[in-house]
């Protein structure tokens, strides 16, 4: 889900409204940069016999969770819209999986319990500034030692495109600010690009976007 609020508070009305309307706004494709990496890790894990857990932030209606279980992860999503909610989890129950969807919060304390996920997923997940550092330290926590961390959003210069994303250059993410969010971790990539995004409704066209795959130290 791309947050287009510009204060702390999402209005999750408006996004159960606008999930509500439609069948599925952002499309049922998985974000392609985040396929990308999950096959990085699948070649990197293939002979590791342990399952895998991943945690997916702002999952709105379930495309890339369903990704995610089709790749025999364990799958805990968390969004702030009811309606998103229970289409993700009635589409993982289409195709025989279970969800683990949470409705609430992301930045809730008391929401998951630290160091519990092989993988934690942000992406397009737009906050304010300041807001958006306390995301950052909670995705730290949720991983594990080891544990990988995927992460896709706007950066500033997407304003002069406009084919997605707030618009907002509060809520837009830069790639020192990650560099800096997660500077004690191996760093696999980071980068800010210019490509074609095309998600659904909500996302149409070229697209100046920042890219992070990295992994928290043993």
């Amino acid at each position: 889900m791309s947050r287009h609020e510009t204060g702390a508070k999402v209005d999750f009305d408006k996004w159960n409204s606008r999930y509500g309307a439609h069948d599925l706004f952002y499309g049922s494709a998985a974000n392609d940069y985040l396929v990308a990496k999950l096959n990085q890790l699948t070649d990197a894990q293939a002979n590791s016999p342990s399952p895998r857990s991943a945690l997916t932030l702002g999952e709105g209606e379930g495309r890339n969770a369903l990704e995610l279980l089709r790749q025999n992860f364990q799958v805990t999503a968390i969004d702030g819209s009811k309606v998103a909610g229970e289409k993700a989890v009635a589409w993982a129950a289409r195709e025989g999986f279970q969800l683990d969807y949470k409705v609430g919060d992301v930045l809730s304390a008391a929401l998951l319990p630290p160091r519990q996920f092989d993988l934690v997923v942000n992406i397009w997940l737009h906050m304010p500034s300041a807001t958006r550092l306390k995301m950052w330290q909670r995705m730290r926590e949720w991983v594990k030692p080891g544990g990988h961390v995927i992460v896709e959003h706007y950066r500033p210069e997407q304003l002069n495109y406009r084919t997605g994303g707030p618009p907002d250059v509060d809520l837009l993410t830069t790639e020192v600010e990650l560099r800096e969010a997660f500077g004690d971790f191996e760093v696999i990539e980071l980068k800010s690009v210019l490509r074609d995004v095309q998600e659904g409704t909500g996302h149409r066209g070229r697209s100046a976007t920042v890219q992070l795959f990295a992994r928290r130290p043993l």
